[in-house]
């Protein structure tokens, strides 16, 4: 099966470094130019390792599986993506699935006011209109997002991909009475007692809000104990790190021990990063569902790519 991959993905650098696929996998490199412009152009090329032909064709209704990271940039990303789904349709493939292993404007998911857009639902639209005939994605945002695709989309959870790395921590091995799962928000309950109860660990819940006029983050009320107690955030996304950061500092007023967090998508934007080495967080656990940036000195990326794998492998 063709696997499709942007030249300016970061999976395209991976996929060449690591050489990690099987043996009857082919790649197809698309070349993504800019006009002088603005405007973007794509170009279906052969991305050779070794195990495909001089001359990429793809059988008529043949599928293939478009690999995509939708950040940074994510307006061009969609425009790009949506190009290349048509180019394929072009070129004769039949099924074309997506995998975006972080999937924007998801945090767009409902109208919050008169006139405005129902933002994930646009997205999903104008994918659905390209030609696209699947999408997959890891720990989306909200789930409502997963109703306005017209065709199927798949919510992939990163629960024991996370709780895989957790159990290798000295904390669990050594001091697993002493840990509690801490939900930074109420979007973040459901998978986070998902995982405690996985590992029998109790839960705690910060109550956050968020300024309206501001725009800052403040933690006010906590439902759990962390007094003296290892405390491990769960969540999905990492934007401005407001959140987090606010929880950080909370829990420590509360007498948490040590605070690891364990968020799937590391956008972080603006200076995140550094304020994230300035606190008193122990450890950030990412996935590289987005390429790091920045070094830092407790933001650590876990590789998702066995994952990934998974997905190509039972689906297609």
């Amino acid at each position: 099966m063709p696997i499709i991959i942007p030249s300016n993905s970061p999976w395209y650098k991976y996929i060449a470094e690591n050489q990690t696929h099987k043996q009857d996998t082919s790649f197809i490199t698309v070349i993504v130019s800019n006009f002088s412009d603005g405007e973007s152009a794509v170009k279906l090329n052969l991305f050779d390792f070794g195990i495909a032909s001089d001359v990429m064709r793809i059988p008529f209704n043949k599928p293939c599986c478009i690999l995509s990271s939708l950040y940074p940039n994510p307006n061009d990303r969609l425009i790009e993506l949506g190009m290349i789904i048509d180019s394929l349709r072009r070129c004769g493939a039949g099924h074309i699935a997506v995998v975006a292993p972080y999937f924007c404007y998801t945090r767009q998911d409902r109208v919050t006011e008169n006139a405005s857009c129902l933002s994930s639902g646009l997205v999903l639209d104008f994918l659905y209109n390209a030609g696209v005939s699947e999408l997959f994605t890891f720990d989306i945002h909200s789930e409502s997002v997963l109703g306005y695709s017209k065709c199927p989309f798949y919510n992939v959870p990163t629960n024991k991909f996370f709780l895989q790395h957790i159990k290798e921590l000295p904390i669990f091995k050594f001091a697993k009475e002493k840990i509690v799962f801490v939900a930074p928000d109420v979007g973040s309950i459901k998978r986070c007692r998902q995982m405690s109860k996985s590992v029998g660990c109790p839960m705690a819940i910060v109550d956050k809000k968020r300024h309206i006029r501001t725009g800052k983050v403040s933690a006010e009320y906590l439902i759990g104990d962390v007094d003296g107690m290892h405390c491990i955030i769960i969540d999905d996304i990492i934007g401005s790190g407001s959140t987090l950061l606010a929880n950080v500092s909370f829990l420590k007023k509360m007498s948490a021990k040590s605070i690891t967090a364990y968020i799937t998508h590391p956008v972080l934007s603006g200076n995140a990063v550094s304020r994230i080495d300035e606190s008193d967080i122990d450890k950030v656990y990412v996935t590289n569902s987005i390429e790091l940036r920045k070094n830092s000195e407790k933001v650590v990326a876990l590789d998702l790519w066995p994952q990934i794998e998974d997905i190509l492998n039972s689906e297609f």
